[in-house]
């Protein structure tokens, strides 16, 4: 795949259909990760993303701005990262697909949690947690809750010395 990166635009300009489109996109986008370069499958990701949004298949447009975050994260820019959880976030909502919203806020959460921004990231794991209830795959909701609990144990471990309602305030 990589011999062909330079005719990569040829090759999307030639392509019949966005079908066609994702899958070479996809293509550039494994072997860029493969290859260690995370920031250039991040946005072979986006355009994926992009092309979803144009065929309003939203669900795959949520999917993909989650992987295209994930590959900024490992890329070392956050804020990009936070921007495409956060644009997933809002297409998970904006199209009721609950474990796509749930997802997003999770991994917002801890971002925030990590990044010291405790009341935050205790929000979007509210959120998060909240969002479980209208989830229909209701295995995944458990598993989704079980996370997100995960994710809030240590905040509450570390404010242990608070006062006790204050800690079920941030349950």
């Amino acid at each position: 795949v990589l011999e062909w990166e330079g005719s990569m635009e040829a090759l999307l300009a030639a392509s019949p259909d966005d079908g066609a489109r994702v899958m070479i996109l996809l293509e550039f986008s494994q072997a860029a990760q493969a290859t260690s370069n995370p920031g250039k499958a991040a946005l072979l990701t986006i355009r994926i993303a992009d092309i979803m949004f144009k065929c309003q298949q939203f669900k795959e447009q949520a999917d993909a701005l989650c992987l295209a975050s994930t590959f900024l994260r490992e890329a070392g820019d956050d804020a990009g990262a936070r921007k495409c959880m956060a644009k997933a976030c809002d297409v998970g909502a904006t199209h009721a697909m609950f474990a796509s919203e749930c997802h997003a806020c999770l991994e917002l959460g801890r971002q925030d949690l990590k990044e010291g921004r405790r009341d935050d990231g205790i929000v979007m794991l509210r959120h998060a947690l909240k969002v479980t209830e209208f989830m229909e795959d209701k295995v995944r909701a458990k598993q989704h809750e079980v996370s997100i609990l995960s994710s809030v144990l240590p905040t509450l471990i570390m404010h242990s010395t608070e006062e006790p309602e204050d800690l079920e305030a941030l349950l």
